[in-house]
């Protein structure tokens, strides 16, 4: 998708806030390194509670009953 097409040269236009020239939008990805294509990552935290850990809450819940 083109700048034209998606509005970002209707937003990011002008001068510049750092006071050094006018913005400049481009087409497409920035020169620079490639976008290595990484594997999933797992989910680091997700609902519920594993047998062991659901084991050890019921315990302290009884001990504080």
């Amino acid at each position: 998708m083109t700048n034209e097409k998606s509005g970002l040269s209707l937003i990011f236009n002008g001068d510049s806030p750092f006071k050094d020239g006018q913005l400049e939008t481009s087409d497409g990805l920035p020169e620079g390194g490639a976008i290595p294509n990484l594997p999933e990552a797992p989910q680091e935290f997700s609902p519920g509670v594993d047998k062991e850990l659901k084991s050890k809450i019921q315990n302290l819940m009884k001990d504080n009953i």
